[in-house]
């Protein structure tokens, strides 16, 4: 037997089995109970054995055996606790490992020895903690309907055993778990009927420790999950509980759990504006503190609740609340030099609140913070975290500098930075902020037009390249303020300097093959190349670029995001060579295109750029008047567009190529094809509006009228595609045009109601406000010029209206001061200087009410000198007029045409004196 037994701890987990049968075998029903327990000791090792190699299906033999060992030893506890201790470790690796029956299997055989054996407390409590593990494995594997079950034959069990206190402590673990797992799934209302059952419990055991301890872990974990919720009337409900609970009960691991759930509502609180209610939880967690000052625990929670209510302080600008949280985790960090978290909190909230002072321009604060972080720092040099949070405050105080133009404080803050990196080589996460702050100084200085002193930035990312050979961050960070210096080159039109900084990020691409990102920075580089000398007319420096862009896209074949960068820069060559005339290579450059699409039929950037390559192509051939390659590429851009049924904005391309010069039959089809694509519509509506504009202008009524009836059921039918609206207002705007043109007044007339109703309907599209400003123009121009002065009349108030609703329309209310001026004009030409009159003071409040538009204030200087020449009025009148358009004059000393208004009113006024102006008249 001893030999068994020792051969059982010695030898492996395969022949434990085997030694587990030889022992039953000398065993005889009579043995005494020491040998069944050395039996049950054996067995209890192989199950667990079993359990642990995943051997499960080893598992039932030996707990039958076990089970029928217990049955033949009734009087045996030793070997009856044993196999219930069995049962729960087999109940926590089935729910550990998600075996839902075969949990559910040791539960039935749990609860047959529990029933049996009903008097042996150990029993009934390995039974509880059976179930309390059920219902935990349960609630973790998100099973709440089955952990509920769980629960309430756990707490079934406890009202049978009232006076069990360690099966009251499991149901108080188990309600505990429910509130933890209703928290994790924010479901709150679930968390509140385990709270309440969970804090009726301890209301019975008051005197239980760690029932009391339970509740108090269900407060916090519920305190955090209300918080979360923005439920902060529940929240406060929480911290009330647990601070009576804190009186009721003053051990120090409850006030533990009191100081985490304070926390909690600190720090919620702050992260939605709360602050009063902030202060007041804070005083309360000082408090705790100051009653065990001594908790590590609970000082670690305070320094987490100022570090975190001083971040929220500083997101909103309470910069001197932020301040005042620092200033007290100051304070607590010099009475507790020695506790960790408190240092490193201190440190989160110095480099937090450095960085709010710089976002709000705080330069001289920003400083003096980072020198105490600093001085923290140096305290610890060898405190990595501590370190980073410095690194990290310089790196936002750098950003901060650039961006507020600061040049020169931010050369310091780099160098300090690059101080900081140098003394400690070996926390490459530092490197790492320099490399990036760098790239943010390239930026910031580019954007700034300083370009002279950019390559000190790139001298110091090619150090730290040097330095760091293997860190992709800091090479792909070279490798992208390279790219920022190339395109600032090319913007300030300085190519030499353009192609030395492209040659370094040249060299340092041949240096990083095996650095994706440093290859893709390269190619995108060379597009951006490729654009500056196509946009100056460089082509032959654009076709070398092109072909060294090609040679690196022909080496990473399987690299989309290359390929995508030369089919970019292939586009752009397209298109600005299109323009500058040299449609000879667009044929060539579209097969290279192709077949970069053919090659990446899977990336819709690239299939997008080839369709736009089309375009370019088509129009611009179409604009040359070249039309030997159009049916090719259009075809070609149909049959794209038909193997990417999906793709909206290759069809929109399609469509808009049809607008453009294509069939509008096949268009129209097209459009019904795509009827939920609004591009697709919109280039429907702009060939309609072609359409309709060339036949109102070669007299086609009939034309006219039937291409208007299209885009209008094309408007109907989508109300929202704003160009579509448009298309239909310039439509009625062109063919009313015409219709008064032909003296056509009863179709002109429709068309202005038409256009009306079209603005109260899209009264947010300034471009059908301002056709309707301009047909009301030309409805007062062509009334007036038919001498109708009535129906003139009529429409100029209609843009009066017009314009009092838009003030803010500069154009409208142009147009507007138009019309009077050429109702007066015809008004005047017809004698009808009353009314030339009463126009007049209409155009002075106009020009009063707009004296920053120009044009308006010019036709004011116009309608002055026709009062004067007209003899409108008395000569007070005129004289008036006079010294308005000399003040005019004066406040307009450049416009040539208010000062030569000015010359013309002079020769009409003989009853002028004119010595020059000195100010208006007193009388």
């Amino acid at each position: 037997m001893e030999a068994l037994l020792s051969a059982l701890d010695s030898d492996t987990d395969a022949f434990r089995q085997s030694h587990v049968d030889s022992i039953l075998s000398l065993l005889s029903d009579n043995a005494d109970d020491d040998s069944q327990s050395a039996l049950a000791d054996a067995l209890f090792a192989a199950i667990v054995d079993a359990i642990k190699t995943g051997q499960f299906e080893q598992l039932s033999v030996p707990l039958d055996r076990f089970e029928s060992i217990v049955a033949h030893t009734p009087r045996a506890d030793t070997l009856r606790q044993l196999l219930a201790r069995t049962l729960v470790q087999a109940i926590g690796y089935d729910g550990a490992s998600g075996r839902v029956e075969s949990m559910a299997t040791h539960l039935e055989r749990m609860e047959s020895l529990a029933d049996e054996y009903d008097n042996d407390d150990r029993t009934q409590y390995l039974h509880s903690r059976a179930l309390y593990t059920a219902a935990y494995h349960e609630g973790e594997a998100g099973r709440f309907d089955d952990a509920q079950r769980s629960l309430d034959r756990l707490e079934a069990h406890a009202r049978a055993h009232p006076d069990h206190r360690g099966v009251q402590s499991q149901f108080a673990t188990g309600l505990f778990n429910a509130v933890y797992h209703a928290t994790d799934a924010d479901q709150l209302d679930v968390l509140q009927t385990h709270l309440d059952r969970l804090d009726a419990l301890a209301m019975e055991y008051p005197t239980t420790d760690e029932i009391q301890l339970q509740l108090a872990n269900g407060l916090y974990n519920a305190a955090g999950a209300e918080g979360k919720a923005g439920a902060f009337e529940r929240l406060d409900a929480r911290i009330d509980r647990l601070e009576q609970l804190c009186d009721a009960t003053p051990t120090e691991a409850i006030h533990v759990r009191y100081a985490k759930g304070l926390y909690n509502a600190a720090t919620y609180n702050a992260s939605a504006g709360r602050f009063e209610a902030v202060q007041s939880y804070l005083d309360d967690l000082d408090s705790v503190v100051s009653t065990y000052p001594n908790n590590e625990a609970i000082q670690t929670r305070i320094g987490e609740a100022l570090y975190h209510t001083s971040y929220y302080r500083g997101e909103a600008g309470r910069l001197d609340a932020q301040r005042a949280d620092l200033e007290q985790l100051a304070e607590l960090v010099s009475e507790n030099p020695d506790t960790d978290a408190l240092q490193r909190n201190l440190a989160k909230s110095l480099a937090s609140a450095a960085t709010h002072a710089g976002s709000h321009g705080q330069f001289e604060e920003l400083d003096h913070l980072l020198d105490r972080l600093e001085t923290l720092a140096d305290d610890q040099p060898d405190h990595q975290e501590i370190q980073s949070r410095l690194s990290l405050a310089l790196f936002n105080a750098v950003t901060d500098a650039g961006q507020a133009g600061r040049f020169e404080h931010q050369r310091r803050l780099l160098d300090w930075l690059e101080t900081l990196a140098e003394s400690h080589s070996g926390i490459e996460k530092i490197h790492v902020r320099l490399a990036k702050a760098t790239l943010n100084a390239t930026q910031n200085q580019g954007d700034a037009g300083l370009l002279v002193g950019l390559h000190v930035h790139l001298d110091r990312l090619e150090a730290l390249v040097a330095d760091f050979p293997n860190n992709a961050e800091i090479r792909s960070a070279f490798a992208t303020s390279l790219y920022n210096a190339v395109t600032f080159m090319g913007e300030a039109g300085r190519m030499d300097d353009l192609t030395t900084v492209l040659s370094r990020l040249e060299s340092v691409t041949e240096a990083s093959t095996e650095f994706e990102a440093v290859q893709r920075q390269f190619a995108d580089t060379l597009r951006v190349v490729v654009y500056y000398m196509a946009t100056t007319g460089r082509f032959e420096d654009g076709q070398y670029y092109l072909n060294r862009l090609h040679r690196l896209a022909s080496s990473h074949r399987d690299d989309t995001e290359i390929q995508c960068h030369y089919a970019r820069a292939l586009e752009t060559a397209i298109s600005h060579e299109g323009d500058a005339g040299r449609v000879d290579v667009l044929p060539t450059r579209l097969d290279q295109l192709e077949s970069i699409a053919a090659a990446t039929p899977e990336s819709e950037r690239i299939q997008r750029t080839f369709a736009s390559g089309l375009q370019t192509a088509i129009l611009t051939q179409r604009e040359a008047g070249r039309f030997e390659h159009d049916r090719d590429y259009f075809d070609r851009l149909e049959a794209l567009a038909r193997e990417h049924p999906t793709d909206e904005e290759i069809q929109v391309v399609l469509a808009d190529v049809l607008a453009n010069g294509g069939s509008l039959d096949q268009l129209e089809s097209h459009a019904g094809a795509y009827p939920a694509v609004s591009g697709v519509q919109a280039a429907f509506a702009t060939a309609l509006w072609n359409a309709t504009f060339h036949a109102a202008e070669a007299g086609r009524t009939d034309v006219v009228d039937t291409q208007l009836d299209r885009l209008e059921a094309l408007a109907t039918v989508y109300p929202n595609v704003e160009t579509v609206q448009e298309r239909l207002s310039k439509a009625v705007f062109t063919t009313a045009r015409y219709q008064a043109e032909d003296s056509r007044f009863d179709a002109f007339e429709r068309s202005v109601d038409r256009l009306e109703t079209l603005a109260a309907d899209n009264p947010a599209t300034d471009a059908i406000q301002s056709d309707f400003a301009q047909v009301l123009f030309n409805a007062v121009f062509a009334s007036s010029g038919a001498w109708q002065f009535e129906d003139a009349g009529d429409y100029l108030d209609r843009l009066e209206a017009h314009a009092t609703d838009h003030p803010n329309a500069e154009e409208i209310q142009s147009e507007f001061g138009a019309g009077l001026c050429k109702l007066m004009e015809r008004e005047a030409a017809a004698g009808r200087l009353d009314d030339f009159r009463t126009r007049l003071d209409r155009l002075q409040t106009l020009a009063r009410d707009n004296p920053d538009n120009q044009m308006i204030q010019r036709r004011l200087a116009w309608a002055l000198v026709h009062a004067i020449k007209n003899q409108v009025g008395t000569p007070g009148d005129r004289q008036s007029a006079l010294e308005r358009l000399e003040l005019l004059a004066h406040d307009f000393p450049d416009d040539e045409e208010i000062q030569s208004q000015l010359t013309s009113a002079l020769q009409f006024a003989p009853f002028a004196e004119y010595d020059g102006f000195d100010g208006p008249s007193s009388t």
